[in-house]
């Protein structure tokens, strides 16, 4: 049975057990071989929540995003939005609605923006399309979009092509855009990724007002656990395509159980620590993401690894109230 990885609590967004393999081309005729992005990932959203979603390069956190977003088709499971399934939501309409409700901001600010239309077009372009003001409304809306996210002044902004502004201030225009449909939950696949580290901090106290002025919830999508520490209220672990750990974000960060996590915090640099003091360093190599053989997917780079880690693997646990882990640290039958 999946475990829930967040308080099930009126959830506005219930994901369980959600799969995506990709089929690996080029081994020959009748070749079957998948890659496992996403395996059996399972949690639930609540309305004004943020939900961390952490992991290395290749974990399989984007994919995420991308199944949510309706970008790719599941290999398995379901998304309940309200109690709807929202890989059964077939024709325009029915798409339409659900893209007023769910919305993604993309890591690049520039290349998610076409270059040739001003900044009031794309606002305006997305509140034409879900007609969500009269005509004769759209630019006063406009402005108002952008004054919330504090682009301004605005009427000088919406006038701007995406190359006259920075990169900070073009991730403001993707969240602009996806606020302009009134949407209940934002998908944020790494926003701030590509921006200057001056400027980060401003994108992630945009997203907290976002949440605590409108109850927005947020999927955010990072490899940067300090700033889902700073940010979120859950944070979720991936490591090859399965949840390692999840749990409240400051008890993730103050008290790690799962070894992958150990590692990642231990990799955050720390002025109060002596240099190379307390690091974790990795051993071994990553477990292949196509057709990856029973056992725990993390067994070659684990410090603690078991003979029973590369044979079995590991179940998500509840070892706290609300903290879980796949491990066989802390499977009880082995003990």
């Amino acid at each position: 049975m999946a475990i829930s990885v967040t308080n099930n609590v009126d959830p506005v967004l219930d994901v369980r057990d959600l799969t995506k393999h990709f089929p690996v081309s080029g081994a020959g005729f009748g070749n079957s071989r998948q890659l496992h992005a996403v395996d059996d990932v399972s949690f639930s959203l609540r309305r004004g929540e943020v939900l961390a979603v952490v992991g290395e390069s290749g974990s399989g956190k984007s994919t995420i995003a991308r199944l949510l977003a309706r970008l790719y088709p599941p290999t398995a499971g379901t998304a309940m939005l309200h109690g709807e399934n929202i890989f059964d939501l077939k024709g325009r309409r029915a798409l339409l609605r659900f893209r007023g409700q769910v919305q993604m901001v993309f890591q690049d600010p520039f290349g998610s923006l076409n270059p040739v239309k001003t900044i009031g077009h794309h606002v305006e372009r997305a509140l034409a399309v879900h007609k969500r003001v009269r005509r004769g409304k759209l630019r006063e809306e406009v402005h108002t979009v952008l004054r919330s996210v504090g682009l301004t002044p605005e009427a000088e902004v919406a006038a701007k092509l995406p190359h006259q502004l920075s990169g900070g201030q073009r991730q403001r225009v993707s969240f602009a855009r996806a606020l302009a449909v009134g949407p209940e939950v934002l998908l944020a696949d790494e926003p701030v990724s590509m921006l200057d580290v001056s400027i980060r901090m401003g994108i992630l106290n945009l997203m907290a007002d976002l949440r605590d002025s409108r109850g927005l919830s947020f999927l955010y999508i990072t490899h940067d656990i300090a700033s889902a520490r700073y940010l979120a209220d859950r944070t979720m672990v991936l490591y090859a395509g399965q949840v390692m750990e999840s749990a409240p974000s400051g008890e993730l960060v103050d008290e790690p159980l799962h070894p992958y996590t150990q590692l990642l915090l231990s990799a955050v640099p720390d002025p109060s620590r002596a240099l190379h003091k307390d690091v974790i360093a990795p051993r071994g190599e990553a477990a292949p993401a196509v057709d990856p053989a029973p056992g725990c997917r993390f067994a070659a780079r684990c410090p603690h690894v078991m003979d029973v880690c590369r044979g079995t693997t590991p179940e998500l646990r509840e070892v706290q109230p609300g903290h879980v882990v796949r491990c066989h640290l802390f499977n009880q039958d082995l003990g």
